[in-house]
């Protein structure tokens, strides 16, 4: 395996971690939100047990927040390593900083 696969693979897996967590944590408190409302032994149409249904609900509020998540770090601005923004950073460094456009 070449180094160049490696940085790859690594940087692939870091951008994946970094979809997956919040949209780990999101479905969490969705699935909470949710069934602090909705009772599954009401969703008598399924005809799941309640631990099936906490689970696929669970599984599809993930995915949903991983494709938000995922859509959000897509249309973010790309900033490299080493590359300084124009946040507080550059006042802290004692460059003149003023705010951009909202």
């Amino acid at each position: 395996m070449t180094d160049e696969t490696t940085r790859f693979r690594w940087r692939l897996s870091r951008v994946w971690l970094l979809i997956a967590w919040p949209a780990f944590l999101s479905a969490c408190l969705l699935e909470v939100l949710v069934f602090a409302v909705v009772d599954p032994a009401d969703l008598y149409v399924l005809h799941l047990t309640r631990i099936a249904v906490y689970s696929a609900a669970f599984f599809i509020f993930w995915a949903a927040c991983a494709f938000a998540v995922g859509l959000a770090a897509a249309l973010s601005p790309a900033q490299t390593v080493g590359q300084q923004s124009s946040g507080t950073s550059a006042a802290m460094a004692g460059g003149s900083w003023t705010p951009g456009p909202i």
